[in-house]
Parts: structure tokens; C-alpha cells; sequence
């Protein structure tokens, strides 16, 4: 096995998590012949085997006694004759929509494997690399897995079905069911292809440009409701912009998108809100063309707004976009009296018809996703059941295929969506958790993943770790004054304007930001009600160690500090 080439490979995909299969000739005739154990186990690799020694890899190990994965793996390293394959499970998804009309074998846009000695194939399965696409001694895995045109012809040969030349792929498909596939494909639909922008998303992670997960633009400071439950109503917000920056000034916020795109910078998520309703701001429609011609800069946009401003007009200019638009309408209520106690306006009929009319008009455009909200309260919590029930009849009415959820985690075009509230008192925190638990367990029938019994929150909530935000958000309002938390409304944590600063200067803000981060010197992230622990969910260790690496910072300052 070619150690060497092994490093050099995973330096140059440094950033990704790797899925690594090791297999010995017997574990291999094992594998073939019968059912066996798999085993896996996530492991931290020394500085000896692969460069940056925190990166962290998936291991898949097949072995017939099921031996420990440390230990298999120091056993197979000190055995030249093994072989190592490395399948790039991170890099994928470019054309998976045309599989929707010949479903088949997902591998040739999966599964990139790569062999100790530097062949790229399509699948694992494919031991003798009879369908290499190349040396990636000799090539870049860009050309060979996106633009080659060994990766075309197979990938045609699997939407059409014509498995000429291809007997491996004969044989598989020969003997085991199509519906193997089609589980992936429930996940990877042509409207997830759309919508979620994977095809930008993992060009930049393959040119390894700088990530950062959320874009929020504060288009508008101002808004017409004055919601119970939102910052926004705190005249200290209107402040802190002055009356002459409550909209973002669009010729600056353009130089901005192009020094970001001149730096190598790439955003997984276009927030288009924060604290204001963004389709008050006159020149939106030229914030969407902004967005439009510079769509190479982001996977997808988001866009909340409570749409008693979504007229034709702008409706027309949607209808022109083709990013990826989840559009959040901030409704929470059914009846115009409780509309009116949360927000403090009588306009619910308008924003109903409003709605209705874009889902309608938007019905054929598969890379918009609508989402209806309702934010569950203690003055609305019983009009959820009605709420739920109106726009489900109009979805059947109107045969639109919809999803009913408690998580922020989509997969169809029309979302009724439950959102917890998030209260601004920290005495409302345990009323909050116990109310939505309630509606989960009464009204949606879903069960209790991802949720904490609330007797539990009060010792959950002694205890504070490294909040993620930093990491993962950067934050522009109206001003073009920058926080990395949407929670700092006031603008305290900084005092930096990134219009009047160069993307450098950006960059030593964030840096210096993170490690008073890291040292709990940042008092309002102290008193925080709803701070966020990085040990939450396991994607956004990834995020963490990202930062680590490209600020040279020591991640087990993050990953182990915990503040009482």
C-alpha cells in the first residue's frame, strides 16, 4: 500500500469527511459470497498516517471476526499486500434529477472510489477497476468525476438503461432489486436538485473555497406588525440603525458580493431578513437580480417575510429567479383576533389570499419551497389544530403535495411548519419548551427525537458550552455593521462595518472574535438564554474544526471548555 499517496490525497481533500473500506483478499471473497459484519467507527488519525492530524474519518471495516476497528486498522497498515480505498462520500450530486425517469444504480453519482494507487472508479464494487475514469496521479478529481467523459457516458448508459460494455454494472442490476436505489433517490429527487443548489455547493467544497454556512442580510430594520414575541418592537433596535440606514444601501451590498466573490468565499445559506419585513425595502427586486447574476456564490436563498407586501409585482420578480427560495411566511394564526394580539395589525385575510396567490402562481417552479408558520404560543396554541386543517384543505384543493413537520427539516415544496417559541424572557424558556411539547404529543403526532423532557432544562441549563454561532453565521444588518450572532439585535459584540473595511480586516475580526469566544471574554454571549452548544449535533463539529484549521486555532480549546 502507498502510504504516501494516501497523505497526499486526504491533504488535498482536508476539509471533507472521509468513508474509508479496507479489505484483505478474504474479507473480500467474504464480502462477495455471504452476509458479514460491518463495522464502523468514527477515529481520529495521528500525524504518522495523514497529515493535520485532527482530521476526522469514517471507517466501513469489513472483517470476518469483527476485530476492533483500531485494532484492524494498525493490523492492516503494517500489511504492505492489503489494499486501501477511499470512497469520497462528500463529492456527489450533480445530475441526480435525471435518474427521477430511469431510476437505477445511484454510484455513478455517489460513490467515488479511489484505489492505493491512485484509480478513481465509480464502485466500490469494481475490485479490478474496470471502469476506471483515471489516475489521479496523472488527472484532478474535478475533470474526472464532474467533466470526463468516461463519467458522461456512464452515467448516460444508467439513466437510459443500456449497460453496454458495462458487465459489471449488468450483473449488479441483474440480480438485485432497482428498489435498492430508490431509497437514496426518496432523498435526492430532481427537486431537491433544484432546491437545495448541491451542484454549486460541492464545486466550492472541491475548490476549497472559504465556507461560511449562513449569509444573514438585514434588507429591512423596519416592519409593519409589532409581534409579542420579537426583538423588533424594541425601540433600542431602530437605534442602534438610525433613521437613515433602516435599508440596506443596495450599490454597497453589491461592491460587498464582489469582494466576497474575489476572495474565494462561498455561502451555503442567502439569508434575505433579519429583524425587519425585507419587502418594505423599494429596491428588492434589484436585491433578488443582484442575487441572480451572482448565484455561483451560494447553494440556496431564504426569505422571511410576513407577505402583506407580496403583491404581483413582486411575485413577478420571483417568478424570474432561478437559485434555489424557501420562502418563510410568518403567519401563526387563524382567525383575525388572535392575528391581531400577536401582531398587532387586523390584515390576515390579505396575507391568506397573498400566499395563496404565489404558491399558485410559483406551482411549476420546483426551486422555490414554501413555508407556512406558525410559532406556538400560549394566545394561539389553540387555533394550531384549525390552522393546520385550513391549509391542508387548500393543498388537497389545489392537488399540492405538502409536509406537516416540528423540524426544520424539509422535503417537499409546501411545508406546514410548527416552530417553537423562543421566548425574550429567560423566565418564558421552561413555559416555551413545556407548550411545544405538548402540541408534538396532542395536535402532530410525531414523536419526541430531538427534544428534552422539560424537567430536564433546568440542569441543562447550568451548564454552557462554546456557542456554534461564530461559526456559522455572519451577520450584515441594515447599516452594514456586522455581528456573528442573530441574537446580538443591538450590534453590541462588535464595532465593525464591513462596508467601510476589506475583506482582510474581515478576517482578523473574525479570528479575534473566535478566540475571545473560545476564552468567555464576551459578556452578552454570558447572559445568552438561548446559546447553543457545538456539541449539539455533529456536522457543525465539522464547521468547528474547518475554522480551526484555517485560523490556526487549537480545537481542543473549543471542543473541551465548558463555562459554569
Amino acid at each position: 500500500m502507498k502510504i504516501a499517496l494516501s497523505k497526499s490525497l486526504l491533504e488535498r481533500f482536508k476539509i471533507y469527511t472521509f468513508c474509508v473500506s479496507i479489505y484483505s483478499e478474504a474479507d473480500w471473497n467474504e464480502k462477495v459470497n455471504s452476509e458479514f459484519l460491518k463495522r464502523e467507527s468514527v477515529l481520529e488519525i495521528s500525524d504518522d498516517i495523514i497529515p493535520n492530524g485532527k482530521t476526522k474519518l469514517t471507517f466501513d471495516c469489513y472483517t470476518k471476526d469483527a476485530r476492533h476497528i483500531h485494532l484492524f486498522l494498525k493490523d492492516f497498515l503494517d500489511k504492505e499486500e492489503k489494499e486501501l480505498t477511499i470512497k469520497i462520500d462528500d463529492i456527489f450530486q450533480l445530475d441526480i434529477s435525471s435518474l427521477m425517469e430511469n431510476p437505477g444504480c445511484l454510484c455513478p453519482w455517489l460513490s467515488p472510489v479511489v484505489s492505493s494507487s491512485g484509480d478513481l472508479t465509480i464502485c466500490c464494487n469494481d475490485s479490478f477497476f474496470d471502469m476506471s475514469l483515471g489516475d489521479l496521479n496523472k488527472n484532478d478529481i474535478y475533470d474526472l468525476w464532474f467533466d470526463s467523459e468516461k463519467i458522461k457516458k456512464y452515467r448516460y448508459s444508467h439513466i437510459s438503461g443500456n449497460y453496454e460494455n458495462m458487465f459489471l454494472c449488468q450483473r449488479c442490476l441483474g440480480e438485485k432489486s432497482i428498489d435498492l436505489s430508490l431509497g437514496l433517490l426518496n432523498e435526492y429527487t430532481k427537486e431537491h436538485q433544484a432546491l437545495f443548489g448541491l451542484e454549486r455547493y460541492y464545486k466550492a467544497r472541491i475548490r476549497k473555497k472559504k465556507i461560511i454556512k449562513h449569509l444573514m442580510i438585514e434588507t429591512s430594520s423596519v416592519c409593519q406588525n409589532a409581534c409579542i414575541y420579537c426583538n423588533q418592537k424594541n425601540d433600542s433596535i431602530k437605534d442602534s440603525r438610525g433613521k437613515d440606514n433602516l435599508f440596506i444601501d443596495v450599490d454597497k451590498l453589491k461592491k460587498l458580493i464582489k469582494d466576497f466573490d474575489n476572495n474565494e468565499y462561498f455561502f451555503e445559506n442567502i439569508h434575505l431578513f433579519w429583524l425587519g419585513e425585507p419587502l418594505l425595502h423599494e429596491e428588492f427586486p434589484k436585491i433578488l437580480e443582484l442575487l441572480e447574476a451572482n448565484k455561483e456564490l451560494f447553494s440556496k436563498v431564504e426569505l422571511h417575510t410576513n407577505a402583506q407586501e407580496m403583491d404581483t409585482n413582486i411575485v413577478k420578480n420571483i417568478l424570474k429567479i432561478n437559485f434555489p427560495l424557501k420562502i418563510h411566511y410568518s403567519v401563526d394564526a387563524n382567525t383575525k383576533d388572535v392575528y391581531m394580539s400577536l401582531k398587532g395589525n387586523p390584515f390576515l385575510e390579505k396575507v391568506k389570499e397573498n400566499i395563496q396567490n404565489i404558491i399558485l402562481e410559483t406551482k411549476e417552479k420546483v426551486n422555490i419551497i414554501h413555508v407556512l408558520q406558525f410559532i406556538v404560543h400560549k394566545q394561539n396554541q389553540f387555533e394550531l389544530s384549525d390552522f393546520k386543517e385550513y391549509w391542508i384543505r387548500f393543498f388537497k384543493e389545489n392537488d399540492l403535495d405538502h409536509q406537516i413537520t416540528s423540524f426544520f427539516d424539509f422535503n417537499k415544496k409546501h411545508i406546514i411548519y410548527f416552530r417553537k417559541w423562543d421566548p425574550i424572557k429567560k423566565t418564558d424558556i421552561l413555559e416555551s419548551d413545556r407548550l411545544f411539547l405538548e402540541t408534538r404529543e396532542n395536535l402532530l403526532h410525531i414523536g419526541h427525537e430531538g427534544f428534552v423532557d422539560h424537567k430536564e432544562i433546568d440542569k441543562k441549563t447550568t451548564i454552557k458550552k462554546i456557542c456554534f454561532s461564530p461559526f456559522e453565521y455572519l451577520v450584515i444588518a441594515s447599516t452594514g455593521k456586522i455581528t456573528f450572532c442573530c441574537h446580538d439585535t443591538l450590534l453590541e459584540n462588535l464595532d465593525f462595518n464591513i462596508f467601510d473595511h476589506t475583506i482582510f480586516e474581515f478576517e482578523k475580526k473574525l479570528k479575534a472574535f473566535i478566540e475571545d469566544h473560545i476564552c468567555d471574554r464576551i459578556s452578552l454571549c454570558k447572559e445568552c438564554s438561548v446559546r447553543k452548544s457545538i456539541n449539539s449535533h455533529e456536522a457543525i463539529l465539522e464547521e468547528v474544526l474547518y475554522f480551526c484549521r484555517r485560523f490556526n486555532i487549537d480545537p481542543e480549546a473549543i471542543l473541551n471548555k465548558e463555562f459554569l
